[in-house]
């Protein structure tokens, strides 16, 4: 488990399969390899996530993460207390695949369209 507490952290994991929590802060986290499960904290976070099956937490109120290097089949998403896939807004923008709770953007999933994640609910959010 690897957590980077309170501050601005850039976090590294190692090629197998970790528990990353970013704690509080606007931090950068670099998944590696490994299946790693995720959760930025509270701040706006940025994610790069590794080549194994790696699960995202994505939670409201607490910021957003901008998530890269997402893959079909690879990549699930995990909903934080309160929410449900059934009131998830998910549209295109500049930046990706943007995903809201009403109007709390829950994250920016980067180079990836909207019809990607909206086609594939039922695999992605586990």
């Amino acid at each position: 488990t690897i957590y980077g507490g309170a501050g601005i952290d850039l976090i590294y994991a190692g090629n197998g399969d970790d528990i990353i929590n970013g704690g509080t802060g606007a931090d950068t986290i670099y998944a590696n390899g490994g299946d790693n499960i995720i959760n930025g904290g509270i701040g706006n976070d940025i994610l790069w996530l590794g080549s194994g099956r790696d699960t995202v937490t994505l939670e409201s109120g607490v910021g957003f993460d901008t998530i890269n290097n997402f893959q079909l089949n690879q990549t699930t998403f995990h909903l934080g207390a309160g929410l449900s896939v059934n009131n998830l807004n998910i549209f295109n923008s500049a930046n990706g695949a943007e995903i809201y709770a009403g109007s709390d953007r829950l994250a920016v999933v980067s180079w990836t369209q909207a019809s990607v994640i909206q086609n594939n609910l039922s695999s992605i959010f586990v």
